[in-house]
């Protein structure tokens, strides 16, 4: 009770299970007020649940509760269009429990096409239950048990009209009522129609605030037109290339700001959306922060490149590496050329760089060198070799231009793998080291005990992505070298090493559990490595 409103919500904001908050709601008065903005600033994108019908009835309850708080003018309209038996919407209705408060009042982020979502579930949900007690009424005397099935649905086709009346008349509510700020816009390919977006341009103010756009391209995009005096800025816009989408393209030319850009190419030719991207990101060479553009096609990557002030910088293969029905790689050995030639990316932090294709490592060992020691966090991962003539460049540009390094995920070669003991005696910062390998056959007996003896205490996470296989005699000279933690921290859950396999099945027999428990046990590695340990008694 002592602690001041601010501080007890960032606690409670740090408390990942929904059920613990709403456990917490009946501790007190003060508890409660303090985690009802929590609960309530997003529920609609906060659903939790064991099962999809669990989460879905809680969808359902939010919706019930947002028509609560409506006006009795807009529960009026609703009344008008199909909905007139509804015991919420019903006037001066006694049955109705009154709401602890204006829930609405919270509300601080809405994405439309989840709302409509929604709405169309609670009205499928109340027109059952009508259908329910009626029959229930007409069948009592004869006792018969009345199963419903989606018939009954079709008594009521009409009341697609009054779903996009009860959406009207909530984002209504929401404007007039919420601190609401900023939307977001998610479009599921292969929606039939958008006809619940027409409506906005008619209710959000000029100049809104859209947080996200994310949307696969299509030619029916025809809402956008509506768009161009709505929506001044995106703070992400996330596009999956498939049609040449000329209402798409259209409002981008119109909007003067991005921050986000994640962009899933195609090898579909694409000249409206291409000119859209060119003058957009022209016109946010100072304002775009985030790059992420996915496997590859014919919008030219020098549109992208000038971008100066990237804080991260994704380039990756749409795909999962080794997975079934693996689609051909579009990036070819010059892919960044173009990232290359760019300016110098002073401000980048995070660089990722994931693909199935070769390479120019030039290339990339130039893009690193200009970033002038900015880069934290670097993930350079392949499947196959890549350029030989300029591996040994990578490397060493990675140690003498990368100072500040804290997280790398790096794949290696037999050639390149010595490197590992650089990075570990170099980078003061570094806290996550991953380690992938090019070859199954990565001779980790000559290198871990190597590794061991440059680790340090303030290294969270070593990683082996390749597959592991180490004999007895090195592996425990690897675990002996391993920094061990403080008496005074051992308890703690978040200091110490913690080890992780990703490929150890064939190699980890009850030996080396039983050493791997032993050494944990002493403070070697991270507690949560413990509790990894007592799984691996199921294989």
């Amino acid at each position: 009770m002592q602690l001041p409103p601010e501080i007890l919500q960032n606690i409670f904001k740090e408390v990942g299970n929904y059920t613990d908050l709403f456990n917490c709601l009946l501790v007190n008065r003060y508890w409660c007020k303090n985690i009802f903005p929590i609960l309530w600033e997003n529920p609609l994108e906060k659903t939790f649940g064991k099962t999809y019908r669990n989460r879905n009835l809680r969808v359902i309850d939010i919706i019930e509760i947002y028509i609560s708080c409506l006006s009795q003018q807009s529960k009026s309209i609703i009344r008008q269009n199909g909905l007139e038996k509804v015991n919420i919407l019903k006037e001066n209705n006694n049955n109705n429990k009154p709401l602890l408060c204006n829930y609405i009042t919270y509300l601080k982020g809405i994405e439309f096409t989840t709302l409509f979502t929604a709405i169309a579930n609670w009205i499928r949900k109340v027109i059952i239950e009508q259908e329910q007690e009626q029959h229930e009424q007409q069948q009592r005397q004869q006792q018969v048990k009345i199963i419903l099935t989606e018939n009954y649905l079709k008594k009521y086709q009409h009341l697609s009209n009054t779903q996009l009346i009860i959406f009207q008349e909530l984002i209504k509510m929401i404007v007039e009522t919420s601190s609401v700020k900023r939307y977001k816009l998610t479009i599921p390919e292969g929606i039939g129609s958008y006809s619940y977006l027409d409506c906005l341009d008619e209710i959000l103010p000029e100049r809104s605030h859209l947080e996200l756009l994310k949307l696969t391209t299509n030619n029916s995009h025809s809402f956008f037109s509506k768009f161009k005096n709505l929506f001044y800025i995106i703070d992400k816009l996330m596009i999956k290339c498939k049609d040449d989408d000329e209402n798409l393209s259209n409002f981008l030319n119109t909007l003067p700001k991005i921050h986000f850009l994640k962009i899933r190419l195609t090898d579909q030719q694409m000249p409206n959306l291409t000119n859209a991207l060119k003058n957009l990101l022209k016109a946010n060479y100072e304002d775009l922060t985030h790059l992420w553009i996915k496997q590859g096609g014919t919008i030219p990557l020098n549109i992208f490149s000038e971008c100066k002030n990237l804080l991260n910088l994704r380039i990756t293969d749409s795909h999962l590496p080794n997975s079934i029905n693996i689609s051909k790689s579009f990036w070819s050995l010059n892919t960044l050329q173009p990232f290359s030639n760019g300016p110098a990316y002073t401000q980048l932090v995070e660089f990722s760089l994931c693909i199935d294709t070769r390479i120019n490592l030039y290339h990339l060992s130039n893009i690193i060198l200009k970033t002038n020691g900015s880069i934290k966090y670097l993930c350079l991962k392949w499947e196959i070799e890549q350029d030989p003539e300029h591996a040994q460049l990578l490397f060493e540009i990675i140690l003498s231009s990368c100072p500040n390094l804290i997280n790398i995920f790096i794949s290696v070669s037999p050639h390149t793998v010595n490197y590992l003991i650089d990075f570990l005696e170099n980078f003061k910062y570094l806290e996550i080291l991953e380690i992938d390998s090019l070859v199954n056959n990565l001779d980790l007996n000559f290198w871990l005990p190597k590794i061991a003896k440059k680790l340090t205490t303030k290294l969270s996470l070593l990683g082996f992505y390749c597959k592991f296989i180490c004999n007895l005699k090195e592996f425990k000279i690897f675990l002996d070298d391993i920094p061990t933690i403080p008496y005074d921290l051992l308890l703690s859950s978040t200091i110490g090493l913690e080890l992780y396999f990703h490929d150890a099945n064939e190699w980890l027999g009850q030996d080396k559990i039983d050493l791997l428990r032993e050494y944990a046990s002493i403070g070697k590695f991270h507690t949560n490595v413990c509790d990894w340990i007592k799984n691996l008694d199921e294989f």
